[in-house]
């Protein structure tokens, strides 16, 4: 019995500390928790080298694995230390480069509102108006503006300033503005207002009045102006064509006196709308030959069905 229980390493089915045999031979006892088992035959004891067999083999492998777990960790403890240094090495240099820049860039006059030395005034007719800045002479050369649009505005759209500089630092950078205040072309005859159109009158008599005293439209002597009616002749957008017609009574060198429609035109009437200045246009002209008043000729039906 000693001689096979020399060859193998018995471990206590309790606490797995090493058995030794006891007195008797037949019995194996545990020195730490004293547990015995006895051995009544060689089979009892190649069950027990073999069930030591399968705990050796077990602590083994679960050294190995510990031993893996362990490398593991380590390896990523490395690799994460390393990540870390390179990660401050970046830090380091992306701070020294803000600071130099911050010293360089804190060396610039800083500039809150640009645009409090910029003033821009709107003219021109609706749809076709146009943008003009007035900057101040002391930041002239320093500070670049750019306007979105600056032709072809319209009243309600919304453009925007841009403000760029080298020597300063700015604040605010843009600027969005509503454009208004542009004059309206005349496309409904209900825009005019009677002050208007006794502005247009008074301008067509004096008008008229020069024509015919001159002798461009009649040999005679004007002896009265009368209104008649004022025609307008529009797309409704862009052609603003007003027509004011008035009777003129003529009185000839033998002393008879008669009627004549005469007729002016005014080209692209502007709304102003302004006390001495209530409207505008591209020209005035006198149109048609005259015709005699009241007269039904086919021509005069032409003439009017036109206007």
């Amino acid at each position: 019995m000693k001689n096979k229980l020399e060859k193998i390493d018995l471990t206590c089915p309790k606490c797995h500390a090493t058995m030794e045999q006891g007195e008797e031979e037949d019995i194996l006892i545990c020195p730490f928790c004293r547990h015995k088992v006895k051995l009544d035959q060689e089979e009892d004891i190649n069950k027990l080298a073999e069930k030591e067999r399968k705990l050796s083999y077990a602590r083994m492998e679960g050294e190995n694995l510990a031993k893996e777990k362990s490398e593991r960790r380590k390896g990523r403890r490395i690799a994460a230390k390393r990540m870390i240094k390179k990660i401050i090495k970046l830090l380091i240099a992306v701070g020294i480069i803000y600071a130099i820049y911050r010293v360089g860039y804190l060396g610039i006059p800083f500039m809150e509102d640009p645009f409090q030395n910029v003033r821009y005034e709107f003219s021109g007719v609706n749809g076709s108006g146009k943008i003009d800045l007035t900057i101040d002479s002391s930041i002239k050369d320093q500070i670049n503006y750019k306007v979105s649009k600056s032709e072809d505005l319209s009243n309600g759209e919304i453009i925007t300033i841009r403000a760029s500089s080298v020597e300063y630092r700015l604040g605010t950078k843009e600027k969005k503005i509503q454009v208004q205040g542009l004059y309206k072309k005349l496309t409904a005859f209900s825009d005019l207002t009677n002050e208007m159109k006794e502005f247009i009158h008074g301008k067509t008599c004096a008008f008229q009045k020069n024509e015919i005293e001159n002798g461009v439209t009649f040999k005679g002597k004007l002896y009265e102006l009368r209104k008649y009616k004022m025609y307008l002749d529009t797309d409704g957008k862009n052609k603003s064509y007003l027509y004011d017609v008035y009777v003129a009574k003529i009185k000839s060198k033998n002393g008879k006196i008669f009627n004549r429609y005469v007729v002016t035109e005014y080209k692209n009437i502007v709304i102003i709308n302004e006390k001495n200045d209530l409207l505008q246009y591209g020209g005035i002209e006198k149109i048609g030959k005259s015709i005699l008043a009241g007269d039904n000729s086919k021509n005069y039906c032409r003439l009017y069905d036109w206007l």
